[in-house]
């Protein structure tokens, strides 16, 4: 039988548990209120007891080098851009492939394609064109903030007045400086150079390699005077110290001296020293006999990669390769030299012959050199020098002044 106090103490119980019970559903349905409800958390590093203040503190950070890095992107895609490989390696992965034609050894240079190199060269411009670009914007700024300061009327119309006079003594000098343009030489580009882009003018250019020697090459010369025309003589050093005389008379014949290395050897098989070392004795013995400096080369076999460009425009030279090779050193007869120069003949081109060599071959082209220059001479073509068919690549305007009508 169950007692009042028994009683007392099931009924609090029970009271209990429905409260309990209340609780519980209360906590499930609001999980904000429940003291059961865990709160989620970022998580922890397990060495780093304050990592979420470290955190914190490293977004801050983060945020902050944001602005610099945007500031420092246009130098720094500059600079990429700029060491980025001119030469596509796919296309000299063969120039180690050499051909032989009769006794002599012809490096099969000449079918690359020279267009790649161009428009990687224009990318690189490009990217150099949005630095200057966004040095232009820079300066504008700045100007347009000088334009922003206070001035009173008086200091305005005083500078004004300098202004003025000013702007009218640069009228006087454009005045009497605006029949010239000043031009200066374009700094070397690791890159060949076959042709002059100009089509419009027909020019072209003929071109004599590996003299000058005691024989060959004064029958040249002696046929270049007889037709009034110049040329460009791309010399070995080697044979120009022991041919001095013959080397200034191209020179006082109004001839272009250029550079072709001093005894003709593979720029691609030999190391930097060695073919810095032929680059400046060669240029030294031109300069020492015809007083000119040069800064045109042609590289042995026109055999290349982009290590050995690369040196030549570290050096200060130009490459001038061909567009025209009739390959007059193989011996083949006067005939097919001047028809290949015909098949082949466009304005601005570059025409590769030789004023020494080969007894079996020479005398094939001093055969042919006359119906060469008479047959350009009747299509209406200027035979010129390498620099002045080269004019626009070679050379840049410095200073561009408006002509007077």
């Amino acid at each position: 039988m169950v007692t009042n106090g028994k009683k007392y103490l099931l009924k609090n119980f029970t009271i209990f548990l429905l409260l309990i019970s209340f609780g519980l559903l209360v906590g499930c349905s609001f999980p904000f209120t429940s003291i059961f409800t865990v709160k989620p958390s970022l998580p922890i590093d397990q060495d780093s007891p304050d990592s979420n203040t470290d955190n914190q503190n490293n977004l801050d950070s983060n945020a902050d080098n944001q602005t610099s890095n945007q500031n420092n992107s246009n130098n720094d895609t500059n600079s990429d851009s700029n060491n980025q490989p001119i030469i596509n390696e796919d296309l000299v992965s063969n120039l180690d492939k050499e051909k032989t034609k009769g006794n002599v050894k012809y490096i099969g240079f000449e079918d690359l394609d020279n267009e790649h190199l161009d428009n990687i060269d224009d990318k690189n411009s490009d990217s150099l064109d949005d630095n200057d670009n966004n040095n232009r914007d820079q300066n504008e700024g700045t100007n347009s903030d000088k334009d922003m300061n206070p001035h009173n009327d008086n200091d305005s119309e005083s500078n004004n007045d300098i202004d003025n006079t000013d702007n009218e003594t640069n009228e006087t000098e454009q005045d009497e400086n605006s029949s010239k343009h000043y031009k200066t030489e374009a700094v070397p580009a690791a890159k060949i150079i076959k042709n002059s882009p100009n089509k419009e003018l027909k020019r072209v250019a003929l071109t004599f390699d590996d003299g000058p020697d005691a024989y060959f090459t004064p029958q040249v010369l002696d046929i270049l005077k007889e037709y009034d025309v110049k040329a460009t003589f791309f010399i070995l050093g080697i044979e120009g110290n022991k041919n001095r005389d013959v080397l200034k008379r191209i020179d006082e014949e109004g001839h272009v001296v250029a550079n072709h290395s001093w005894n003709h050897s593979n720029f691609t098989k030999i190391s930097k020293k060695k073919a810095i070392d032929e680059l400046q004795r060669t240029n030294q013995l031109i300069e020492e006999v015809t007083g000119k400096p040069n800064s045109l080369f042609r590289l042995p076999y026109g055999a290349y990669n982009r290590k050995v460009l690369e040196i030549i425009a570290e050096q200060g030279f130009h490459n001038i390769h061909w567009s025209i090779d009739p390959r007059d050193w193989s011996g083949i007869s006067s005939k097919k030299i001047l028809n290949h120069i015909k098949e082949n003949l466009e304005p601005g081109a570059i025409n590769l012959l030789h004023s020494s060599g080969s007894s079996d071959s020479i005398p094939n082209t001093i055969k042919a050199l006359p119906q060469i220059i008479e047959y350009l001479h009747g299509q209406g073509y200027e035979l010129v020098t390498v620099p002045e068919l080269l004019e626009d690549v070679l050379e840049v305007n410095t200073v561009e002044v408006n002509t007077k009508d």
